[in-house]
């Protein structure tokens, strides 16, 4: 018992020279592993599904401010509905994250929103398009002074267009992350 105390104290309050100052570029990425269920209607039709998604999405980033980043986030998702068909969705849009504990400390808090728009395919045939809104937050745990591994917890909205119907998806995301820091 002793030593978990002396192992939490470690992290919470050693310094690890994390780089999150202002002109800093921040890069890595992010797996995420979401569920879903949603609805769609269209003039008098209405239907709803359910679907598992594995996200992966790159990122670069620079520090406008101390512990103040904005960048760009490309991805790829790959989706299994539960009806049994598969989908991939590609993507592109900026992110805006800010880290609310100084940069001297081993684990910081991270908050983030970000914007993506993109293309639907299903069983390789585009059919349609996206636009997706996501806020998280979590945990960033420094391993080096310009490396770190991080978990986020979020909330995604997002809105995919096919032919004459439109599909609303909402639900609960996780998300582990590794990023690089990197000095000028």
């Amino acid at each position: 018992m002793k030593s978990i105390f002396t192992i939490t104290g470690l992290l919470f309050f050693t310094s690890a020279f994390a780089q999150l100052d202002k002109n800093t570029w921040q890069t890595g990425g992010e797996i995420k592993f979401r569920w879903y269920s949603n609805a769609s209607s269209s003039e008098g039709f209405s239907a709803s599904a359910a679907y598992r998604e594995l996200y992966f999405a790159p990122s670069v980033g620079y520090f406008l401010a101390d512990r103040f980043v904005t960048g760009l986030r490309p991805g790829i998702s790959l989706l299994r509905y539960k009806s049994g068909g598969t989908g991939e969705r590609y993507f592109a849009g900026p992110f805006v994250r800010y880290y609310l504990l100084p940069g001297s400390k081993r684990v910081n808090l991270a908050a983030e929103t970000s914007f993506s728009a993109g293309l639907v395919y299903y069983s390789g045939k585009k059919e349609g398009s996206l636009t997706r809104f996501s806020v998280s937050a979590g945990p960033v745990l420094f391993i080096s002074h310009s490396a770190a591994i991080e978990l986020q917890i979020g909330y995604k909205l997002e809105k995919e267009k096919q032919s004459q119907l439109q599909f609303d998806f909402s639900g609960l995301h996780t998300a582990i992350g590794f990023q690089l820091y990197l000095t000028n």
